[in-house]
């Protein structure tokens, strides 16, 4: 169901290394920004069971005409979320968003690849955080979310998948 490797995006800008990981509204790759020339991560909106890839592995439609307006709407909603955060560039907390777009019946949007690992998989790996650990892990999310919410915006996805 996702894209494979060496599918290209936005007229050839984006070329798809890997997948890195999936949810329930969508999908996130690795690629390769040509015209940047680094690596970013894409995200693609993808929702999970009501959204399907055609047989030439790259457009996406909805399951049924039921599904119509609710994947518009999602849809909608995912490009105005790029739109959004792309207004945090610059917070050190905060990934940048570099690029948005619609593309094979579908919306993507760009952002800077952060390598490294999650909270989650650090925390499996390695255990509970140390003291100093989690108070710096605290106040990074805490400038994120003061950065947010001074612009009336609620982060409704804050769990350890999503913190780095």
């Amino acid at each position: 169901m996702h894209l494979r490797k060496g599918a290209v995006l936005q007229g050839g800008r984006y070329r798809i290394e890997r997948l890195l990981g999936q949810g329930g509204f969508g999908i996130t790759y690795l690629a390769y920004d040509v015209k940047m020339r680094c690596k970013v991560a894409i995200k693609e909106y993808y929702p999970y069971g009501i959204a399907v890839r055609d047989n030439d592995t790259k457009t996406v439609n909805v399951t049924s005409s039921d599904s119509k307006n609710t994947f518009e709407e999602g849809a909608s909603k995912f490009y105005e979320e790029a739109r959004l955060v792309a207004g945090f560039n610059g917070n050190p907390n905060i990934v940048s968003v570099y690029d948005f777009f619609y593309g094979n019946d579908t919306v993507y949007f760009t952002m800077g690849y952060l390598k490294g690992v999650t909270l989650k998989a650090y925390i499996e790996k390695n255990g509970m955080l140390s003291v100093n650990q989690a108070v710096r892990v605290a106040g990074d999310m805490c400038n994120a979310l003061m950065a947010a919410h001074s612009r009336n915006v609620l982060h409704r996805d804050i769990s350890p998948d999503n913190i780095m």
